[in-house]
């Protein structure tokens, strides 16, 4: 009796389980079309993420476009299909991306970082300033934030507010590489170049194979004049990356500054092929084809330079240089006097223009833009040279006696630029 009383407990069990299962069975039956197209979303989106960081980003864009056809509503796949198209550099539908993922999830601050990426890709710099500063405001702890910002401000030349957001980021993670490397090159402008080389070497202590943080660190160097190490350590970049184009453009000007002109048109030509909007590296170069005498190639190398940078002071200086040998007399103090405008401290383009004023004639102003370069840089032989000229029209041949004795063997006549360069976005 025990026997079927036990068989018929294990048959109500085994029926109340079957019914129970097809209870569930029959809920999933109904909810499936749904609940399956959220999955297979999600799996997608899965798999294009992997793709992403394979650097695959057709196949990538491919499958999240696929997982928004299956579920439109879904936040994630705009938000990773707009970071797609950011990376393949299809920036305007970046935009548009994130700008859905917002409309379906506005408290997600990596929307707001990949279209402000995207809008600063398009030049619209302030609209991209006031997405990162709101994904800061969506997580004030949020560390991409805080860096994509401290970039904008870079780009903006606002150099301390891109220092104070980088260190904010370090702050938030102290071996965030790529913070150290963008705050090195935000010290480079305010002629903190120390600061510049600490922050290069912590990324590379960090990181030894970030190619960035030995062409920062390479800045650095040939910012104060350490002209070897700064040709070791942006070779070093190219080595680690062969596309390192700030490599190849601050090893430019170093061996420019060492005389070595054909290896320097060389490095800034390969930067230029790397990147054709380089402002930088056409201001390099044309500023050693004028050492070369090519000074047609250098005029147009610095056009070149201003034009993707107006705001580029030693390619005005340079192309001064450049107009004077041509005999553009008018059109070098133009240059340099715009120089001066940018960048009041440019020894180069007072001596420039004093030069240039000399040779119209007006040797009062030549004396005083020369005495202005020489306080600014009390080694510049050239400016000794062209203020002692002029006080010899003048007649004043004890002042010209005096300047006449200046050693010969102080800074050059018109020095290459060292590095202070815009980067690339994402530099």
């Amino acid at each position: 009796m025990s026997s079927e009383k036990s068989r018929h407990a294990v048959f109500k069990g085994s029926l109340a389980l079957a019914l129970l299962l097809s209870i569930s069975y029959a809920a999933s039956a109904l909810a499936s079309p749904a609940e399956n197209e959220t999955r297979q979303a999600e799996a997608l989106t899965e798999q294009g993420q992997a793709l992403v960081e394979q650097g695959n980003y057709p196949a990538a864009i491919a499958r999240f476009s696929k997982a928004i056809d299956l579920d439109p509503s879904w936040a994630m796949s705009y938000r990773f299909r707009g970071n797609a198209n950011y990376l393949s550099g299809d920036y305007t539908k970046a935009v548009a991306d994130c700008s859905k993922a917002i409309e379906l999830d506005p408290k997600h601050p990596f929307s707001y970082v990949i279209r402000g990426k995207a809008e600063g890709s398009l030049g619209q710099f302030q609209v991209a300033m006031d997405d990162f500063s709101k994904a800061i405001e969506l997580d004030p702890k949020y560390v991409l934030g805080y860096y994509n910002r401290a970039n904008g401000y870079r780009n903006l030349r606002q150099y301390q507010k891109a220092i104070d957001d980088c260190s904010k980021a370090i702050e938030l993670d102290p071996k965030y590489v790529a913070a150290y490397v963008l705050r090195g090159r935000a010290y480079l402008p305010l002629r903190e170049y120390q600061k510049a080389l600490d922050d290069g070497s912590r990324a590379i202590e960090l990181d030894p194979k970030n190619s960035f943080g030995y062409s920062c660190r390479g800045e650095a160097y040939l910012s104060l004049g350490e002209l070897q190490e700064a040709v070791d350590d942006c070779t070093r970049a190219i080595e680690l990356d062969p596309k390192n184009m700030l490599g190849y453009a601050n090893r430019g000007a170093a061996n420019g500054r060492l005389g070595e002109y054909e290896k320097a048109v060389n490095d800034c030509s390969k930067a230029i092929e790397l990147d054709p909007k380089n402002a930088f590296a056409y201001g390099i170069r044309g500023a050693v084809y004028v050492r070369l005498r090519l000074y047609a190639k250098g005029v147009d190398d610095c056009t070149k330079a201003i034009e993707l940078d107006p705001k580029n002071t030693l390619a005005y200086a340079n192309r001064g240089d450049a107009r004077i040998s041509l005999r553009q007399y008018e059109k070098a103090v133009d240059d340099c006097t715009k120089a001066i405008e940018l960048d009041p401290k440019n020894a180069l383009a007072y001596a420039n223009r004093g030069n240039a004023i000399g040779w119209l004639g007006q040797n009062d102003k030549a004396v005083d833009d020369c005495s202005k370069a020489i306080e600014l840089d009390p080694k510049n032989a050239f400016a000794y040279a062209i203020r002692g000229a002029a006080h010899f029209t003048l007649g004043e041949y004890k002042r010209w006696s005096m300047t006449a004795h200046k050693p010969s063997s102080w800074t050059p006549r018109t020095p290459l630029p060292t590095a202070i360069a815009v980067p690339p976005a994402d530099g």
